[in-house]
């Protein structure tokens, strides 16, 4: 793959949720709190896994198809 930034973004955010969480360990939050930031945190990983899925099936698409750049 010659453009790899969907893949570190992915990477980043799923780092930044693992701190998130181990942050919320040491605090006590309301329930409230914790769905919002789970709804936020779940848009925002579906979010970048549709598009890092779809940048690999182009990609697939691209090299069967033999427009490979």
């Amino acid at each position: 793959m010659k453009d790899k930034k969907l893949i570190i973004v992915t990477a980043f955010f799923a780092v930044l949720i693992c701190l998130i969480i181990t942050v919320l360990l040491f605090y006590s939050v309301s329930p409230r709190f914790l769905v919002i930031l789970s709804f936020t945190i779940g848009v925002i990983t579906g979010v970048c896994i549709t598009a890092l899925i779809f940048y690999l099936v182009n990609n697939l698409r691209n090299k069967r198809s033999g427009n490979d750049k």
